[in-house]
């Protein structure tokens, strides 16, 4: 779980602090999903998932794009409390903005706070329902909780989206075998 949430951090990290002009409304993600569903090349899968959350991550609010390089800093520094404050000051200037759901998500995450984290979640997803890093940590959260259904859901949602999520393909075949079985 520490090693999915290490890689969404670290994606996080690489795209934060770049500048933009918008969101999760940006007119190239329908054709970066398009790519990324038909492309059987692992390199320009990641560079899709990669460009992907650089256009989460735009912003053209200066003040929240100062803010999600500060949550950058914080969360390197695994100051989950100062990171939760950042992130809902990231929602409090810009509650249409998909990534400052997803960042608190994260945080709440970190603390173990799932609830919240899949409250925040759920907004995620309700602004871009595509976001696979959103739909991977609900799925590992479900598994934290025992709620083997949900998660098996939630990662499937997730390879709809991005087929190239090696990780959620095999909770997906780890999950569905003891479903299959009656097990779950």
């Amino acid at each position: 779980m520490k090693q999915l949430f290490a890689i969404f951090v670290t994606a996080f990290f690489l795209v934060a602090a770049v500048p933009a002009l918008a969101t999760q409304q940006d007119p190239d993600l329908d054709g970066l999903f398009a790519r990324l569903q038909e492309t059987k090349n692992s390199a320009e899968a990641e560079s899709l998932q990669e460009y992907i959350w650089k256009i989460w991550v735009k912003t053209d609010n200066k003040e929240v794009a100062s803010l999600f390089g500060e949550s950058r800093d914080v969360l390197r520094n695994n100051d989950y409390a100062t990171a939760l404050g950042i992130a809902s000051k990231i929602i409090d200037l810009a509650p249409d903005h998909a990534e400052g759901w997803n960042l608190r998500a994260t945080v709440f995450y970190a603390l173990g706070d799932y609830d919240s984290s899949i409250a925040d979640v759920e907004k995620t997803l309700a602004l871009e329902p595509r976001h696979f890093g959103a739909l991977v940590g609900l799925g590992m959260m479900y598994v934290d909780m025992g709620r083997k259904k949900e998660a098996l859901e939630a990662f499937i949602r997730a390879l709809a989206v991005n087929p190239h999520l090696d990780q959620a393909r095999q909770r997906v075949e780890e999950l569905a075998e003891p479903l299959e079985s009656g097990n779950i």
